[in-house]
């Protein structure tokens, strides 16, 4: 595990964390997934398709080494634009290249609920 750690947190190229969150995507979604880059927040999507539908999800990507908790609330709020402008789901997933303690990662996504409504996954190097 200390070893997927180290390897997960030296990542430098976000292009290379992009792959990375592509394969771990296409685990959780056990279907092939890609990304995108968003149409109307210039974020990224996630697509992937499973039994027969294509869904798209809003997702962001950070291997910024400061606290994230205010990007994460910021990427929401837009994440609330594309629900209410363009049907997406209520649901953000936040992949991040460093670590977070469980209580640290309940807090954030606690907040982004409150503050927003919306459903908040967090993927970090544990």
């Amino acid at each position: 595990m200390a070893n997927n750690i180290d390897f997960i947190t030296s990542i430098k190229k976000e292009s290379d964390f992009e792959e990375i969150v592509r394969r771990i995507a296409k685990h959780i979604y056990d279907a092939e997934a890609y990304l995108i880059g968003g149409p109307y927040d210039g974020g990224r999507d996630l697509v992937y398709k499973k039994l027969g539908k294509e869904t798209k999800e809003a997702i962001q990507i950070s291997i910024e080494k400061n606290s994230i908790e205010s990007k994460i609330l910021e990427d929401a709020r837009k994440v609330q634009k594309l629900v209410r402008d363009h049907n997406y789901p209520e649901h953000l997933t936040f992949f991040w290249s460093k670590t977070l303690s469980a209580s640290k990662k309940r807090q954030i996504i606690k907040n982004v609920r409150d503050q927003t409504g919306l459903t908040l996954e967090i993927y970090d190097a544990t």
